[in-house]
């Protein structure tokens, strides 16, 4: 088991909501900019939003450092998932 949690689905919409604040956009475009940000598709987004699947503690770290450079500091549930410290066990 990983030493990091999978973020839920709550904590996924409300990155993307964020994103779309920064952008001014729609949902669409906001799941596009934060599958871009993770090199992965929409619908991949998608699915970790409604809880389909997990998301990777790793995809969610990017997809906060990439959201954090377009909207200011980002303060995820866990701030262990930002830690670069922590990295270093």
């Amino acid at each position: 088991m990983s030493q990091f949690d999978s973020p839920t689905p709550d904590q996924v919409v409300a990155l993307r909501a964020r994103v779309q604040a920064a952008l001014a956009s729609g949902i669409t475009a906001g799941q596009d900019w934060c599958a871009g940000a993770v090199c992965t598709s929409r619908r991949s987004w998608q699915q970790w939003e409604r809880g389909e699947r997990a998301m990777h503690a790793g995809f969610f770290k990017l997809a906060c450092l990439e959201v954090e450079r377009l909207a200011g500091p980002v303060r995820p549930a866990n701030p262990a998932l930002l830690s670069t410290s922590s990295l270093q066990q």
